[in-house]
C-alpha cells in the first residue's frame, strides 16, 4: 500500500522534527523508498539526498542514490554515490565492484578513459583477481599504443594467477602480451605468447592465424613449425584458402 506508507512517511516527518538526524534521515530514506515505489526517481533522488546529508554513513540510500541517477543517467551523481559507497565500504571484494563500476562509467558513458584506468587500476588493488577490471585496463591500454605498460600489466597479471589459474584468462593475457610484444616490435617475442595462448586454448583461431603468419615470415628458419600451423588453421577451418595459399609458400 504505497498511499499508507506515504501516510505513514509524512507523520513520522511530522513527529521528528526535534529528533536526531539519524532518525530523520531513515524518515527521508523512507519517503524516497514510497517515490521509487511511484516510479518518481527524481523525486526518490531528492529524498535520498536529504538522508545522506543528515546521515553520510547512510549505505542504503547511497545505494539508491546509485540506482535511480543509473536509471536518469545522471552519471556525475552516480559516481558521487560510488565515492561515498567506495569509502565507506570495508570488504575489498565489495569495494573493487564499486571502483570497477565508476571505471566503467566514465570509460562507456563519460568517455573519460584515463580517469577510468585510475578506478580500474584501484579496483585491481582491492582484488587482484577482479577479471572485468585487468581486461578493461588491457584494452584501454592497447588501444592507447602504451606497449611497454600493456606487456607490464599483462606480465603481472599472470604472475599473479600462476600455472593453477582459469586457462581460458589466461589465454586472453598471453594474447594481450603477444599484441604487447608486437606493438614493441618484438616478433619473436609475440611468436612465443600466441604459442602458449593455442597451447592453453587450441581452437583459438585468431591467435593461430596470426602465429601462421609469423612462422611464415620466418622462413625457411621455422620451415616445419608453419607447416604444422597451416594444418591447425585447416583442421579448424578447410575453407580457408590463405592457408592453402601460405603452406606452398613454406613447402
Amino acid at each position: 500500500d504505497i498511499e499508507g506508507a506515504e501516510r505513514g512517511v509524512e507523520a513520522l516527518a511530522a513527529a521528528a522534527m526535534a529528533a536526531p538526524a539519524a532518525d530523520r534521515a531513515a524518515i527521508a530514506f523512507l519517503a524516497g523508498q514510497c517515490a521509487h515505489a511511484r516510479k518518481h526517481a527524481a523525486a526518490a533522488l531528492v529524498c535520498y539526498r536529504t538522508a545522506v546529508s543528515l546521515d553520510p554513513a547512510h549505505r542504503a540510500a547511497q545505494r539508491a542514490i546509485l540506482d535511480d541517477a543509473v536509471e536518469l543517467k545522471r552519471w556525475h551523481e552516480a559516481l558521487a554515490a560510488l565515492d561515498a559507497l567506495i569509502r565507506l565500504e570495508n570488504d575489498p571484494t565489495l569495494r573493487a565492484r564499486y571502483r570497477h563500476l565508476s571505471g566503467h562509467i566514465l570509460e562507456e558513458e563519460l568517455g573519460r578513459a584515463n580517469d577510468a584506468l585510475v578506478h580500474y587500476r584501484a579496483a585491481l588493488v582491492d582484488d587482484p583477481d577482479h577479471p572485468r577490471a585487468c581486461e578493461r585496463i588491457a584494452a584501454l591500454l592497447r588501444g592507447a599504443g602504451d606497449f611497454a605498460a600493456l606487456a607490464a600489466h599483462c606480465a603481472k597479471a599472470l604472475e599473479h594467477m600462476g600455472n593453477a589459474g582459469d586457462a581460458a584468462r589466461r589465454a586472453y593475457l598471453w594474447n594481450e602480451l603477444a599484441a604487447a610484444a608486437a606493438g614493441l616490435g618484438d616478433r619473436d617475442g609475440a611468436a612465443a605468447a600466441l604459442e602458449v595462448v593455442v597451447r592453453l586454448e587450441p581452437n583459438h583461431w585468431d591467435a593461430r592465424r596470426t602465429l601462421a603468419g609469423y612462422y611464415v615470415e620466418a622462413g625457411a628458419d621455422a620451415r616445419d613449425q608453419a607447416i604444422a600451423a597451416q594444418h591447425e588453421l585447416l583442421r579448424l577451418d578447410k575453407l580457408h584458402v590463405p592457408a592453402y595459399r601460405d603452406r606452398k609458400s613454406v613447402v
